[in-house]
């Protein structure tokens, strides 16, 4: 099972430390993942860190006792819930009040949440790109806390060890233009929640508003410091699911999380563009001392601007985004952002493959895909 998984080991890496193979932290969440899903059983926290080699995994007493088969619990048809949305109960509509905010969550991992689109979510471009990612991120953590039965800040592992949310991935696809969100419409956003094992969560979000249109996908994971307080040496970890039937789990690892997973092993290759980002702490820091997601691509935008030259930002308008997250950083790190690839479409679009690097070590953070088409004249109201 471990050669399926990993084809590409050798037979010394299997007999030797684990820690001396080419498996980073999230190969080896992944294989623990397998294993549990495949045999149909659980591995603690302290016998899984207690096999010094990957051979040593045959001999763990959760593994030696699993289930020959592994019962079907293959999950419905992924689709993307309408604008209409469900939730857990039957939502309810549109408040009265045009600036209050409705929120329906439940442990089924089903969220809709409506609000109107006032100044704080606009943008010179419509809709803000900043504030959807925080809010897409805060609908998948609402959700996970709701499947957990634990507010975000008591998740721990079996050891009481405190978890951290770990994103790993963001795609967000935008119909036409962060225009069609105009200001002081309704503003919906339907999602649901997957998970593969204990430690994978998959958010399917659907979000209209006006005639803005967009679909997004969030994938997480969540992490524990290995040192205490240092954020380069983050390690991932398994939360303990009080009702783990409550959601549903995918026996095989989603296709969105294998494209990352071969992102992540795969080299960036040549660059054309370079350029240093300074982190600003007070804007680009979350609460728990870590670079925060929605940081990134704000980041890569600012770093845009510069490599295609003052008013690229102003005149282009974000219809795909895709972020892959690999690592973070201490607070006072110089990031290194590279464009390795780019290409413009015939309508003008142009698309960047990107990457973020720590310039202390030159450790890949993130590979970002970018798509900003040329901006359209605001919508009349």
């Amino acid at each position: 099972m471990i050669r399926q998984e990993f084809p590409a080991l050798t037979d010394a890496e299997m007999t030797a430390p684990i820690e001396t193979t080419r498996l980073d932290n999230f190969d080896l969440i992944t294989l623990r993942t397998a294993l549990e899903t495949r045999l149909d059983t659980r591995i603690g926290d302290a016998e899984w860190a207690g096999a010094g080699a990957l051979a040593d995994l045959a001999a763990l007493p959760s593994l030696a006792a699993a289930a020959p088969a592994v019962p079907d619990r293959s999950p419905p048809p992924a689709v993307l819930p309408s604008a209409t949305g469900t939730a857990t109960s039957a939502p309810a509509p549109m408040p009265a009040d045009p600036g209050a905010i409705s929120v329906s969550v439940g442990a089924d991992g089903r969220s809709l949440r409506r609000r109107p689109l006032e100044m704080p979510q606009m943008a010179l471009s419509g809709l803000s790109e900043s504030w959807l990612f925080k809010e897409l991120g805060d609908i998948h953590w609402a959700m996970i806390c709701a499947f957990l039965q634990s507010p975000s800040a008591a998740i721990s592992d079996e050891t009481g060890a405190r978890l951290y949310a770990t994103f790993t991935r963001i795609r967000l696809d935008v119909s036409s233009s962060l225009r069609g969100f105009v200001e002081n419409t309704p503003m919906e956003i339907s999602s649901s929640l997957g998970r593969h094992g204990a430690s994978f969560f998959f958010g399917d979000h659907e979000v209209s508003g006006g005639q803005g249109r967009a679909r997004a996908r969030t994938m997480s994971t969540f992490a524990k410091y290995g040192e205490r307080g240092k954020n380069t040496s983050l390690m991932k970890g398994t939360p303990v699911l009080p009702d783990p039937d409550a959601i549903r789990p995918h026996d095989a690892f989603p296709d969105f999380g294998a494209e990352y997973r071969a992102r992540r092993a795969a080299e960036p290759g040549p660059h054309s563009f370079e350029c240093d980002y300074e982190i600003l702490p007070p804007h680009d820091i979350n609460g728990v001392g870590l670079l925060y997601f929605a940081a990134y691509p704000t980041v890569v935008d600012l770093c845009l601007e510069k490599a295609e030259g003052k008013g690229f930002l102003m005149n282009h308008s974000t219809v795909a985004k895709d972020v892959c997250y690999f690592a973070n950083s201490e607070p006072d790190e110089t990031l290194v952002f590279r464009v390795h690839d780019r290409q413009e479409a015939d309508d003008g679009a142009v698309t960047h493959r990107v990457t973020l690097s720590r310039k202390s070590d030159d450790v890949r953070m993130a590979e970002v895909i970018s798509t900003k088409r040329p901006s359209t004249p605001p919508m009349s109201r």
